[in-house]
């Protein structure tokens, strides 16, 4: 397979990289808390000793270098609802799932699940400081989430969000 064959084939799979990315920011735009995707490309430059004339040695392949997740902040829609937050800044709100493992979202939409426990929309236990579950007993009403990430409710505080910052996070 020749040169010019080669440096085709490299931007198409960049192209496909890109049109993916793309897609999949589109089927998530209207999902809470998704931060959007951007393909990492780098300029490959090869010198390619067996051309003809000098002008066509240097070439230039395109290498995929995986993604980044975009951190800007989006739009923060107002719902009323006492146990919805949003995020402004870095971090992630750290969750664990139903089969135990810790995880993280930037979806604020929580409830009060039938057993106390603060939970996202899929039943994941939103997270103390304490690293611990945050739960409410029955007779509990008033619930809120102050700006700092106190939980409270009539019987007072509950615990703090644990909000998780990652280093390579920008």
């Amino acid at each position: 397979m020749d040169t010019l064959n080669y440096v085709a084939l490299s931007h198409q799979k960049a192209l496909r990289r890109q049109l993916d990315l793309v897609a999949n920011n589109i089927a998530n735009m209207n999902t809470a808390g998704y931060k959007r995707e951007n393909a990492i490309f780098e300029t490959y430059l090869e010198k390619m000793d067996s051309s003809l004339t000098d002008s066509a040695k240097p070439v230039s392949f395109v290498l995929d270098q995986g993604f980044a997740h975009d951190t800007t902040a989006g739009d923060l829609i107002p719902t009323n609802e006492p146990t919805d937050v949003a995020l402004v800044g870095e971090g992630y709100f750290t969750i664990r799932t139903e089969d135990g493992q810790i995880a993280y979202t930037r979806n604020g939409n929580f409830r009060i699940s039938d057993e106390g426990y603060l939970v996202t929309d899929s039943g994941a236990q939103v997270m103390s400081d304490g690293e611990q579950p945050i739960q409410f007993t029955p007779q509990e009403t008033d619930f809120h989430i102050a700006s700092d990430g106190t939980v409270s409710s009539n019987l007072g505080p509950r615990g703090r969000l644990l909000v998780t910052a990652f280093e390579s996070e920008v």
